[in-house]
């Protein structure tokens, strides 16, 4: 859809707020919401192209090989009609033939097999299935039916209206996955039978049934009820935390109350496997008085995904089948004593998160699963047995490479292990666990999870923790879907560096591995008194700085060579649970913020070196090639006029950006190789001053774009970005068209020699936000960038890395499985000369001002889906619901505008 032509345009002249560009889609927007249109579903777009395909057909004679009834048409109309026709398999009165379609629109079925209440379920023009006797589904019962079954409609599978509970029928849903999906605020009612085989997992760790798949979205309100009702339980948790558990899971908003559990004492109850279930003996049982929970899947190494359903349990007994034991519990975990337990039926060794054959339980026999250990060979040993599930340190261990001579390299750790310091609770009294760094000796496979708890644990890493999660003993695991695990719990870290405290919280930021929910939890609390004493517990002595890692979960990574651009994927997860970090040195702010390459439009081009800067701190950044930076050879040419430093790369969890960088000048002269050889050139607009020109600032810029464009080893494109901005009204040119900033850059480049066929423009943004975002959807998908350089000024910068890094994040973990499938390179013009010091320090409090804004919306970003409906529901350029404030001068201080 072109831009609609502006009122009163003047040739060349910028019009004041109110005279602001009116998109088509803004006047279509206008128009729908005048006539109730809700806002929220709205999306405004300044550029949209629909493509209409045709079919036509010329004496194409048709064969039927069935005919709709007008009855099925009124009923089901004619789509529905269809569906149900080659979608419903005829059977034996599993479902009615569509010429016999009631003239009710709700239509109640009575079942007695697995098929015919699938069949049921399958048909949109039922809304309850009542069961004549016991019913056991099973996945045969779903061939030819759709998968998921869609429920957009309230359902209610009823056993009867009998009393009392002893007559209901049985109902088994046999463990069968997926098979149906509420939609659309959609009401699953379940009464008046015998519940079971319904949750392969705890029903208290995973509320919901295996029988349903994810709803869409937890804002329809989608429901599981069931009530006056019996559930048989497999596994049940021992008493003694029967009420912890209950009473620390929230109900959701719409459930106000509390959760509300009995455990009445038993009738007289008999073992006769014949009697009904609810006069048997069980080895525990209780009521669901009401109970209401959202939804939660979990996989067996308890990660859970939300499965936006909620599950309401009123007058619901409970019939325990098995009953875990506190001392399994403890030794395993809830959900590693429910699949150690075998599980009654035919389900145990069969299902997927069950172990083939049941796991060692520690504590066991001399000779078995666990072991102690006084040496880092014996740690080494029991590593590689087996038969061990858990070794613990009689004093403190120290691990070399020496320790795994003669052992498998590396031992597969297929079983999960735990490494204790003992049961001591005082953190001054574990042992200390050195790793060495000993690299590469243990691969975890399978969804193994190695516990590391009640030690001081030391040099495990020998690069920085924040930019390589993991530990170096481990190898990359095969696969990142099985869920391998560390768990470093209840312990102390020692850190051989720490970044500066100012820029800690945010690395914090970011967000979490799918199977953890919740936010990284990271605290500072007041060092008590220390000494200065090398002899005193690690816990008791001063370090610089020291912390909590409260609860952090990251993906692991490992750096490819010191300070390098390039990481890859441990393809295992590692979460921190209430553990202290001492750091035993900690790096500069100027050290760290050595991050981006700036342009210097004052300097003269030399050689440099980076010696005195890997000096700065112990533990330096630095780019993909340092060592050739090193040394100044023909290899590596000066570039007059640009000042080049060490290439912004401090990519965090899932390849968002911990903090983002701060300028910092730097040694000139030498471009760092990653920097020659990019797919494109991203430069930011900054704004005009006329039809035609562009402010110092973005001249800068775009001086800096074709130097770079110069440097490089293959024709690169310069895209520049920018329609406009909310704060000052567009240029038009002489027949009364918008003059895009995008299209006035483009006219500087060409006047001093660009290329026009190696530009391209984005007209569509009016922020930076804006630039980011369509620079992604726009241009680098369908063009295929991997590698980009980002060229902004020098104020702008942090807030423009911050704001690429999770996007293009998002985008490579969501639509290629790789968080680091995009290299962005940063690229700052410098502010030297160009404002004057009040103007510029403005600037810079709103950057770090919209910066710290944008990193709160950022933490709660889980995917594209989650980007896409703030870009376009919440913020002010982009949302139909704020399209009344665009144009609206929110800048009112003369120093800021100055800069605009």
């Amino acid at each position: 859809m072109r831009n609609a032509r502006p009122r009163d345009s003047v040739s060349g002249r910028r019009h004041p707020p109110p005279d602001f560009v009116i998109h088509e889609s803004t006047a279509c927007a206008r128009y729908l919401i005048d006539r109730g249109a809700d806002l929220k579903t709205l999306y405004g777009y300044v550029q949209q192209m629909l493509q209409i395909s045709y079919l036509c057909q010329y004496h194409v004679p048709y064969l039927c090989e069935q005919q709709m009834t007008m009855e099925c048409v009124t009923q089901l109309g004619r789509f529905g009609c269809y569906l149900f026709m080659t979608r419903t398999p005829p059977s034996d009165g599993a479902a009615a033939a569509v010429a016999h379609v009631s003239d009710d629109s709700h239509i109640s079925k009575t079942v007695s097999s697995g098929r015919e209440l699938a069949a049921a379920l399958a048909d949109p023009r039922v809304t309850s299935a009542q069961l004549q006797g016991d019913v056991a589904l099973s996945e045969s019962d779903f061939e030819g039916l759709p998968s998921p079954i869609v429920f957009n409609r309230d359902y209610t599978i009823s056993g009867g209206e009998s009393e009392p509970p002893s007559s209901w029928p049985e109902l088994s849903f046999g463990f069968v996955e997926d098979k149906i999906r509420l939609e659309g605020g959609a009401v699953l009612t379940i009464e008046h039978v015998v519940l079971r085989d319904f949750r392969a997992t705890p029903l208290d760790l995973s509320p919901g049934l295996d029988l349903l798949a994810s709803s869409s979205s937890d804002a329809a309100g989608d429901l599981v009820r069931i009530k006056d009702a019996v559930m048989m339980l497999r596994i049940c948790v021992p008493k003694s935390i029967q009420g912890e558990i209950k009473s620390s899971i929230p109900r959701p908003d719409r459930f106000p109350g509390t959760q509300l559990v009995s455990t009445p004492q038993p009738s007289n109850c008999t073992d006769d496997p014949s009697a009904p279930a609810t006069e048997r003996c069980w080895p525990d049982q209780g009521v669901y008085d009401d109970v209401a929970v959202d939804g939660f899947d979990v996989d067996s190494f308890e990660r859970a995904s939300a499965t936006r359903y909620a599950l309401s349990m009123l007058r619901v007994p409970y019939l325990c089948q098995r009953q875990m034991t506190d001392e399994c519990v403890s030794a395993l975990g809830p959900l590693g004593c429910f699949l150690y337990i075998p599980g009654p039926g035919p389900l145990h060794g069969a299902h997927p998160l069950l172990p083939s054959s049941p796991p060692y339980l520690p504590p066991a026999p001399p000779g078995g699963a666990a072991r102690k250990v006084a040496s880092g060979l014996e740690l080494a040993a029991a590593l590689a047995d087996g038969r061990v599930t858990s070794a613990q340190l009689k004093g403190d261990v120290a691990l070399s490479e020496s320790d795994f001579e003669g052992l498998p390299s590396p031992i597969v750790l297929d079983r999960t292990f735990t490494i204790s310091g003992g049961d001591a609770e005082s953190p001054s009294s574990w042992p200390e666990l050195s790793l060495g760094p000993v690299k590469g000796k243990v691969r975890l496979e399978g969804g193994a999870v190695l516990t590391i708890e009640h030690v001081v644990l030391r040099d495990f890493r020998a690069n920085p923790l924040g930019q390589s999660p993991g530990l170096d003993l481990l190898a990359s695991s095969s696969s990142d879907a099985a869920g391998d695990l560390v768990r470093i719990q209840d312990a102390v870290m020692m850190l051989r560096i720490c970044i500066p405290k100012p820029i800690q919280g945010e690395i914090m930021s970011i967000p979490r591995p799918d199977g953890f929910p919740g936010t990284q939890l990271v605290s500072f609390p007041p060092p008590p008194n220390c000494t200065d004493d090398p002899s005193a517990p690690a816990t008791e002595r001063c370090w610089p700085d020291q912390g909590v890692y409260d609860d952090v979960a990251e993906a692991g990574f490992d750096m490819v060579a010191y300070g390098s651009l390039e990481v890859t994927a441990t393809r295992y997860a590692l979460s921190m649970l209430h553990v202290p970090y001492l750091c035993q040195q900690q790096m500069t702010e100027e050290c760290v913020w050595l991050c981006w390459v700036r342009w210097d439009a004052t300097s003269t081009p030399i050689r440099a070196t980076y010696t005195q800067r890997r000096r700065l701190c112990a533990a330096p950044r630095g780019p993909a090639a340092l060592s050739s930076i090193d040394v100044a050879d023909e290899e590596h040419r000066a570039l007059p006029g640009i000042a080049w430093g060490l290439s912004y790369s401090e990519p965090g969890q899932e390849g968002l950006v911990h903090g983002s960088p701060a300028p910092q000048s730097t040694a000139r002269g030498v471009l760092p190789e990653a920097y020659r050889s990019v797919d494109a050139i991203l430069m930011l607009a900054g704004g005009q001053t006329g039809p035609d020109s562009v402010p110092p600032w973005a001249e800068r810029r775009l001086d800096t774009c074709l130097s770079l464009q110069d440097a490089q080893r293959k024709t690169t494109p310069i895209l520049l970005l920018g329609g406009g901005t909310p704060h000052k009204g567009p240029y038009l040119d002489s027949r009364g068209f918008v003059i895009h900033e995008s299209t006035a850059c483009a006219r500087y480049l060409i006047d001093r020699g660009a290329d026009p066929k190696t530009l391209l423009k984005e007209t569509s943004s009016y922020d930076t936000v804006g630039n980011a975002y369509f620079s992604l959807t726009i241009h680098a998908l369908p063009a295929g960038w991997r590698r980009l350089a980002v060229v902004t000024s020098d104020f702008h910068m942090a807030r423009t890395a911050a704001l690429y890094q999770v996007m293009y994040s998002l985008a490579g973990r969501d639509l290629f499985g790789d968080p680091r499938r995009y290299e962005l390179l940063y690229v700052a013009a410098t502010d030297g000369g160009l404002f004057e010091p009040d103007v510029l320090a403005a600037r810079k409090a709103k950057e770090a001002e919209a910066r710290a804004t944008w990193l709160r919306d950022a933490s709660r970003m889980r995917a594209l889906p989650d980007l896409h409906d703030w870009f376009h529901q919440t913020h002010l350029c982009y949302a139909v619901q704020r399209q009344h404030e665009f144009g609206v001068q929110t800048i009112r201080d003369p120093k800021l505008l100055a800069s605009y």
